[in-house]
């Protein structure tokens, strides 16, 4: 599991283990592209998949969506394309919800073309990682919506919220307040990814 380390990334790992599947994850705390290279060159047995949650996301961060990020995030998702071709194995690729086109007031199906005009640096990230793995043949993705649970950390959406009106702050809105936005359990996240 790459991003095991992460809200979502944990949540994965702790429902692989609980189902009894040996969980391996690169460990971040050396530069996640660094020790996810030296990871891969060392993995003593070829994994059956890999559920790739790796990225750089500028809102956990505190960053700006910069270019440097979504670089980042497709360097990484390179990394995870050459192993699961070297390996020949399935990956089940973390992309985002917001990749739906909201601009356009009809329904859109999965492998339509994506307008990325609107999109920002990391979006667009996710937009080409998923062109990548689409490209294998061999991977599913997985568009995660907003999260909302135990361990959603405060600079989600749902924990922004939460910590606001813990802390008796006003709860902001943008723009006329009347979106809608509809978050999934962390845990209802995990178990999409383990199926």
């Amino acid at each position: 599991v790459t991003g095991g380390s992460g809200v979502v990334g944990g949540a994965v790992v702790r429902t692989l283990t609980h189902q009894g599947f040996e969980v391996v994850a690169p460990d971040r705390s050396s530069g996640y592209l660094n020790s996810l290279i030296d990871f891969l060159k060392v993995q003593p047995i070829t994994p059956d998949s890999i559920v790739h949650l790796a990225a750089e996301i500028p809102a956990s961060k505190g960053f700006a969506d910069t270019i440097e990020l979504a670089d980042k995030t497709r360097r990484i998702d390179q990394i995870v394309v050459g192993a699961a071709q070297l390996w020949g194995i399935h990956v089940v690729y973390a992309s985002g919800c917001s990749l739906y086109d909201n601009f356009t007031p009809r329904c859109h199906v999965e492998h339509e073309i994506i307008d990325g005009s609107q999109f920002g640096h990391y979006l667009q990230a996710k937009k080409d990682g998923e062109e990548a793995f689409r490209g294998l043949g061999t991977a599913s993705i997985l568009r995660v919506a907003g999260f909302r649970g135990a361990g959603t950390p405060t600079w989600a959406l749902a924990g922004r919220f939460v910590s606001a009106a813990r802390e008796g702050r006003a709860i902001t809105v943008s723009g006329d307040g009347l979106d809608e936005v509809d978050l999934v359990d962390l845990a209802d996240i995990a178990e999409a990814f383990v199926l």
